[in-house]
């Protein structure tokens, strides 16, 4: 997905800082969860009034936690400073996309009708990682629209095995015919 440039930078600023204060490790586990908690809409809109934000530290401080990384803290606070918060769920997730790019990881999403039997997903992984010459790390997306099979987009790289697709192709076979 083609994120913004401000995105990107801001996403890089974040990282870079992280990376020369060798704290990699710590900022993304929060940065992690915190990317986790603004999934949840009342958390991401309890956030973004600005209602809050006189008590914004305390809020912050209580969703990451008493051992949450001041580094991140100082980024949240530059971005409302810069008017930007709007944008930090974006911010975060090109932070853990540049994280797993510098650990030679490559996210792969994996959609399925039904939750993947973990045995399963690891074959499928064991035999998709060569081909990309990455280790991979999934994804997982329900999606019951399949019926059944899976669909594993990773960069530009789509491969559809879904039952869904396969109606579908056989549709237009009997159309054409």
């Amino acid at each position: 997905m083609r994120r913004s440039p401000v995105i990107r930078r801001y996403a890089r600023a974040l990282f870079e800082l992280v990376r020369e204060e060798r704290r990699l490790d710590e900022v993304e586990a929060d940065v992690r969860a915190l990317y986790r908690a603004l999934q949840r809409k009342e958390v991401a809109d309890l956030l973004l009034d600005p209602r809050v934000a006189r008590n914004r530290d305390r809020v912050w401080g209580a969703i990451l936690g008493p051992g949450a990384q001041p580094l991140l803290l100082r980024f949240i606070r530059f971005l409302y400073f810069k008017n930007r918060i709007a944008w930090l769920r974006e911010i975060l997730e090109e932070f853990c996309a540049l994280c797993d790019e510098a650990r030679g990881l490559l996210v792969v999403e994996i959609k399925t009708a039904a939750p993947m039997p973990p045995e399963q997903a690891d074959c499928l992984l064991a035999r998709l990682s060569p081909k990309f010459g990455r280790t991979l790390r999934p994804a997982f997306v329900l999606d019951p629209s399949l019926i059944g099979g899976f669909r594993i987009q990773a960069l530009d790289r789509v491969v559809d095995a879904s039952l869904s697709k396969q109606l579908e192709r056989l549709h237009r076979t009997i159309l054409a015919s």
